[in-house]
């Protein structure tokens, strides 16, 4: 009887053991399968997604700072489309160790060189000297005065009604620079300013970007457009 107690327990402790075992490989596999998906979309969106699932897994660092450089390398491709010495300048500030810091610190010299200004080409009488100065015309005689016409008013701004969160960054840079990005992925943002606010998240203040359409119908559009091209967002009704 106690050699049959033994035998049950020691095939129970086999039968816990096998299960778990099957359990800890099936943890992995789905891990492996959701950083295959990520790494293959390779989009801060892709990451953040995959750490929402794995927050503590193998490779949650190596998410996080690959999000970080996707971010860090869209930020940068903007400002040097339209470089300019304070776009750079918070890049710089904001990221003083980026690979993309001796690009940047190039693109400032460049801009902060004074620029050589070429003299006017002289004419062939002021090279020669030999010209007579030609009479100077007296001015028109002045027109009498007329009435000012009123001027029409202008048409009221058309009143935005919905919007798209763009999302909350750390730093002011990076939010302006996520809103040239979501311009380019929809053209239903192309015209819209960017609104943004701070807000605090415990304790820290963060940067929200918005951006105003004029029917909720744009802000779904728009927000499709931005999910298609990888970015998250949010539609929000005023």
């Amino acid at each position: 009887m106690m050699l049959e107690r033994r035998d049950l327990n020691r095939n129970y402790s086999q039968f816990a053991a096998a299960c778990m075992i099957l359990l800890l490989l099936g943890a992995c596999t789905s891990e492996s399968t959701q950083w295959d998906r990520a790494v293959k979309a390779d989009t801060p969106a892709s990451y953040q997604e995959f750490l929402k699932r794995h927050p503590t897994g193998d490779r949650a660092k190596l998410a996080v700072v690959r999000a970080a450089a996707l971010v860090e390398q869209r930020q940068w491709l903007l400002i040097s489309h339209a470089p300019s010495v304070s776009a750079i300048n918070a890049f710089l500030r904001d990221n003083p160790n980026s690979i993309w810091a001796a690009d940047a610190k190039q693109a400032l010299d460049k801009l902060s060189a004074p620029q050589q200004i070429e003299p006017e080409p002289r004419s062939v009488d002021q090279q020669t000297g030999d010209h007579e100065a030609e009479p100077v015309p007296e001015p028109a005689p002045a027109e009498p005065s007329r009435e000012a016409k009123p001027s029409v008013a202008a048409a009221p701004a058309k009143r935005l009604v919905a919007g798209v969160q763009i999302g909350v960054f750390k730093t002011r840079a990076s939010a302006l620079a996520a809103m040239d990005m979501a311009k380019t992925q929809s053209v239903a943002l192309r015209a819209s300013e960017p609104q943004i606010d701070v807000i605090t998240v415990k304790g820290q203040s963060l940067f929200r970007v918005r951006a105003g359409v004029s029917s909720i119908d744009l802000a779904k559009k728009a927000c499709q457009d931005m999910t298609r091209a990888g970015s998250s967002c949010l539609v929000f009704k005023k």
